[in-house]
């Protein structure tokens, strides 16, 4: 392996994630390989992998692990970081020393405010350089001529029309204001959006992240069960962070003729966190896969980008976007020679936002004893989340289970992943429904099945394996996972996974991802628990919610149908996310839960917002909220970082 590509494995400082932390995202995502995690050091990733070049981009590298033969696409970790900064400024209050070489750099003033002091409410200074930034969304709206509590009104009212999807021609003409011009209109809808992120990612920081959380919540859970204790499927009153992760898409509409087809889809990852009782859901990250500029990111020069896409994959700093001026083939956007969508953004690559997406999750479910994670939608996504919870999937959670008359660990992990998809027609059709598909028959069939395709597998490639037999068997274990994954539901590789009957008679098909390779079917009763649970449903509800409030997500066709000044309003993908974080803070903060406590909201039920609160949060109130200083040395406190 050449030095240039054994750099792109070497780890990087993460101080977004905190001083001293580092990672690097490159390492055999197959949790049943022995090559599975990151490698100790560089020698042992030349060890491990062998790197290559793509067939038609050059620049392009693949890494291979020599045991389970699983192929990925060599990343930036410096891109990376940037992806994550992006997703982590959309889920927790955000803001650092920007200069480069300063110890401070990229350290978070809201986890680490000892790291700075005060230069006025809103802004702070970083004790090693002395620079200063910002720290909340300033407001970008003009009010020279506003009567006071005038701006306040208007902005509500735009919340108002944002959150009941009302377009923005409509929305001009119901405000009656004559200030209400398209220009103002859409500064104000950024406003809102950022202002409405703001106060959702200090409420959703300041409670999960908090160490108490956990316990806070099984108060919380008492208060409301005549002081029961939570039980197995009470997450996440039990200390279980019960999470669903899928992708959906909206529509953006290009800003001029030129750009063909005229209607470019949007990818959303949306994560909720699952509640059995009630049954409801709290949205817990929805990340729209674009950037847009801010400050030095993406490049504005298509030279510099173009300039970028040629160096070293550990060098890049934007190998995470389509930018300008570069070629991607004609598969990697749908088709499209250009992922320019006007306002200066740019689509993320999937392998980035994926990453991103679940490091963010990740740091928001820490403080958690355990997190159970059920993927929908792509399932090669699985391999961004085993990279990031790869030490999680390998922690045994403290505990015992008496086996006879011993006791031995819990083989019960911290995290728990599992994958699943829903059958196609053809796939539905050789399962009738009269066919017992119950979970004891299943889980005899998978336990038969894995044990044959391991014979199989030995004896196929038995010569080749060689080593002791432990060691064989591990080989065999990581090709077989491999084969099973990559087979999907196709007759190669749908063997290995759960079938049962889903929602409205839908066959869906479940593969405990965390298995590993020190653990076999029979799993335990937990694990039977997690698995029988494993739905798309909460997720799906999710999406549902968030496309029945943002405008950005209705579909092209039904978009192309109301004419010009409708679709305007979403030429620009900030105006896009802005609304999709509105959706997103209303699902979470003013839907109600109606099916046991009328008016609660899923942030009540979260513990995000005080119990006793009647009805939804002071919407104007609220939109004036800013995040300054004193917030961030009360989330430091909080957090007990320093």
């Amino acid at each position: 392996m050449d030095d240039l590509d054994l750099e792109a494995f070497r780890p990087i400082p993460f101080p977004e994630i905190g001083p001293g932390v580092t990672f690097n995202a490159n390492f055999c995502r197959n949790p049943m390989c022995p090559n599975f995690g990151p490698a100790p050091d560089s020698g042992a990733c030349a060890e491990r992998y062998e790197v290559e070049a793509h067939a038609n981009f050059l620049a392009d590298r693949y890494y291979r692990c020599r045991i389970c033969r699983t192929r990925s696409r060599l990343l930036s970790n410096l891109s990376l970081r940037s992806a994550y900064v992006w997703f982590k400024r959309q889920s927790m209050p955000f803001a650092a020393c920007r200069q480069p070489g300063c110890k401070n750099e990229g350290v978070n003033v809201f986890e680490h405010s000892g790291r700075y002091e005060s230069k006025a409410r809103d802004r702070a200074k970083c004790r090693e350089c002395k620079s200063s930034f910002s720290l909340g969304e300033a407001l970008q709206v003009h009010t020279e001529l506003d009567e006071p509590g005038d701006l306040e009104w208007r902005l509500e009212q735009i919340f108002e029309f944002a959150h009941r999807r009302r377009g923005m021609l409509e929305g001009m003409d119901d405000l009656k204001h004559p200030r209400a011009n398209p220009a103002h209109y859409r500064a104000a809808l950024r406003s809102v959006g950022m202002r409405v992120l703001d106060y959702q990612a200090y409420c959703t920081a300041t409670g999960f992240m908090d160490p108490d959380y956990p316990e806070r919540l099984r108060r919380l859970f008492a208060e409301t069960n005549r002081g029961k204790d939570p039980g197995p499927k009470d997450s996440p009153y039990n200390g279980t962070a019960t999470l669903r992760t899928d992708m959906f898409y909206g529509s953006l509409r290009k800003p001029r003729e030129a750009y063909r087809p005229r209607f470019q889809l949007l990818p959303v990852l949306v994560t909720a966190l699952r509640f059995h009782k009630p049954a409801t859901f709290l949205v817990l990250a929805s990340h729209p896969c674009v950037m847009f500029r801010k400050r030095d990111v993406p490049p504005k020069d298509p030279a510099e980008a173009m300039a970028d896409s040629t160096l070293p994959v550990a060098r890049r700093r934007f190998d995470h976007l389509f930018h300008f001026g570069t070629d991607h083939g004609d598969t990697a956007l749908s088709g499209n020679a250009t992922s320019y969508l006007g306002g200066g953004a740019l689509f993320m690559r999937d392998e980035y936002a994926e990453l991103a997406h679940f490091m963010v999750l990740k740091e928001l479910t820490n403080g958690f004893d355990r997190v159970t994670l059920t993927l929908d939608g792509k399932y090669t996504a699985y391999r961004s989340a085993a990279a990031i919870f790869a030490a999680d999937m390998r922690t045994r959670v403290a505990g015992k289970k008496a086996v006879g008359d011993e006791e031995e660990d819990s083989d019960i992990r911290r995290a728990e992943i599992a994958v699943v998809q829903i059958a196609d027609p053809e796939e539905r059709a050789k399962h009738p429904e009269t066919e017992d598909l119950s979970w004891k028959s299943e889980t005899e069939r998978l336990d038969r099945d894995w044990r044959s395709g391991m014979e199989a597998e030995l004896g196929q490639d038995g010569d080749l394996l060689g080593g002791e037999e432990p060691e064989r068997h591990a080989v065999a274990r990581a090709k077989l996972f491999q084969r099973v994954m990559h087979g999907g539901w196709s007759e190669r590789g749908s063997w290995g996974w759960r079938k049962r009957r889903g929602r409205k008679n839908s066959l869906l098909a479940v593969l405990w991802l965390s298995q590993g390779p020190d653990r076999d079917w029979l799993p335990c009763e937990e694990i039977d628990t997690f698995l029988a649970l494993a739905s798309p449903q909460s997720v799906d509800s999710a999406i549902g919610g968030l496309r029945r409030r943002a405008l950005a997500v209705v579909r092209a066709k039904s978009r192309a149908e109301q004419g010009q000044g409708y679709g305007d309003a979403m030429v620009n993908a900030e105006y896009a996310s802005c609304q999709i974080w509105i959706s997103w803070f209303a699902l979470n903060f003013v839907r109600p839960d109606r099916s046991l406590v009328r008016g609660k909201h899923p942030a009540q039920w979260a513990g995000l917002l005080p119990w006793d609160a009647e009805g939804s949060p002071d919407i104007a109130g609220d939109l004036g909220f800013r995040l300054g200083w004193r917030d961030a040395r009360e989330m430091t406190r909080r957090l007990g970082n320093g």
